[in-house]
């Protein structure tokens, strides 16, 4: 399904930029201390918002108001595409949250800001990699939520390529 596609292109666009952003503010922090000692605090609040954000995901990440039953399949799938994309898009949001409050604490620690900000990278980086680019449990997960009252959603047959009549 042609949705699913562009939300992957879009999600492999995404997940280079902590990379590029840490590449730029290596140069900005370079010549900021020279010093290499990580700001506990600072990387455990990191860590806080990134353990944060993963169970804002889970809890609401993936959730969609239910079909009603009697819904044709076809009908379902376009629906059901549509709030897996906005819930992709609100997962996406959640898990740069660890990497944006690594970046702004960066260059509030002063030492070791650099070290700070790798964590923060890497929390989001793997968020973005379990939650956001499109697999077959984040569909199956969206499509169960919008089953709850009954309506079948063949949303991971649309995922896999299969034709819904």
């Amino acid at each position: 399904m042609q949705q699913f596609n562009s939300l992957r292109v879009l999600a492999l666009a995404v997940l280079p930029m902590p990379l590029l952003l840490g590449l730029a503010l290596w140069f900005v922090l370079q010549g900021v201390d020279g010093s290499t000692m990580a700001h506990v605090p600072s990387i455990l609040l990191v860590v806080g918002v990134a353990v944060a954000a993963l169970a804002l995901i889970l809890a609401i990440g993936y959730r969609g108001a239910p079909f009603r039953q009697g819904v044709p399949p076809h009908v379902a799938v376009e629906r059901g595409a549509r709030v897996f994309q906005s819930t992709a898009f609100m997962r996406m949001a959640l898990s740069e949250l660890p990497m944006l409050v690594g970046l702004a604490l960066a260059f509030v620690a002063g030492e070791g800001g650099l070290i700070t900000y790798a964590v923060g990278a890497a929390a989001t980086l793997l968020l973005l990699l379990l939650h956001f680019l499109p697999n077959a449990t984040q569909v199956r997960k969206v499509q169960e939520s919008l089953e709850r009252q009954g309506a079948r959603v063949p949303l991971l047959d649309a995922f896999h390529g299969q034709p819904v009549a």
